[in-house]
């Protein structure tokens, strides 16, 4: 069964009000994957750049080394996936990067309610 896209696209941008805002969505045809991204604090890193000596090439050039930090890459702290199995069934995994649990929900609605749940 196709998964209705403006039922789950409502509850995602609502604002900050709901568990699914926080998510960023990837619809198929029966299904939608959510996940939550978090971004690392900054490591205070800053760009450095000095003279290499050793490098010189004669007379004409000055050489420098340059130490620019690479981003931080973003980490998966949560995952949703929704799978329409009936008209009025769903199966719904969770995981949080500790737990995972497989559920069976007769509304969205009832989705969101247990993820608020399990996500905090």
């Amino acid at each position: 069964m196709k998964i209705d896209k403006g039922e789950i696209a409502n509850r995602i941008y609502r604002g900050n009000n709901g568990i699914f805002s926080k998510f960023e969505p990837q619809y198929y045809e029966d299904a939608v994957i959510l996940r939550r991204w978090e971004y690392p604090v900054d490591r205070n890193l800053k760009t450095e750049y000095k003279e290499a000596p050793t490098l010189y090439r004669g007379e004409e050039f000055i050489s420098f080394t340059l130490n620019i930090p690479r981003p931080a890459r973003p980490v998966n702290t949560g995952t949703i996936i929704i799978i329409r199995t009936s008209k009025n069934r769903y199966r719904a995994a969770f995981d949080n990067g500790k737990n995972a649990i497989i559920e069976t929900f007769g509304a969205i609605k009832e989705i969101e309610l247990f993820a608020e749940k399990f996500f905090t």
